[in-house]
């Protein structure tokens, strides 16, 4: 089965969002419990109500009913336009590791690490094009943003307005600020063979 859990005090297996854990945490006693991701995304938690949540798998007859125990994957049935579809436990689990994965990518980079992954994926004179389209204010303050800023975020006005124009999806602007905390910003380093 495919499983999410939190923790629990080892000695009173509450789970640490209804008690604190005096005696400190470990997981609940799951049989054949084995934790594979955790969503380090929201880490660290920001909000009393928050908790880790631990995902793996776990025996199929393992007892699911035990404090701690988050949620058990099970196959679901969506109606849609074309009828009903039955998404399996295991790929809503999957769903939720990739989710969790694109949580984790990198979210800023440097204008000039920007500049330097979109030459290095062969997109900086298309975007450096698209700011000419735009009128001679905005043009300006884009301008001043690229020369001056400390960092960008992916979801900065500019990105999210440039990227919809040229009509890169969302995997190709992830790319790109994956790529400019990858980069060499170094002019003489030989890229690296893939």
């Amino acid at each position: 089965m495919y499983i999410c859990v939190t923790h629990v005090d080892s000695q009173t297996k509450i789970p640490g969002f209804k008690a604190p854990m005096r005696n400190g945490p470990t997981f609940p006693a799951v049989k054949g419990l084995n934790i594979e991701w955790w969503d380090q995304s929201n880490w660290p938690l920001q909000h009393p109500d928050q908790y880790p949540r631990f995902y793996g798998t776990c025996d199929d007859d393992a007892d699911t009913t035990i404090p701690g125990v988050v949620l058990v994957f099970e196959d679901r049935v969506d109606e849609t336009e074309e009828g009903s579809v039955t998404v399996t436990a295991e790929e809503q689990y999957n769903t939720a590791k990739a989710s969790e994965e694109r949580a984790r990518l990198p979210k800023e980079a440097s204008p000039m690490r920007i500049r330097l992954a979109l030459l290095e994926l062969g997109l900086l004179d298309e975007v450096v094009a698209h700011f000419d389209t735009y009128d001679a204010t905005t043009k300006a303050k884009i301008s001043i943003i690229w020369e001056f800023a400390g960092v960008i975020n992916r979801y900065h006005p500019i990105v999210v307005k440039i990227g919809e124009a040229l009509e890169y999806t969302d995997e190709q602007l992830d790319d790109i600020f994956v790529k400019a905390n990858e980069v060499s910003t170094n002019p003489f380093e030989e890229p690296a063979e893939e």
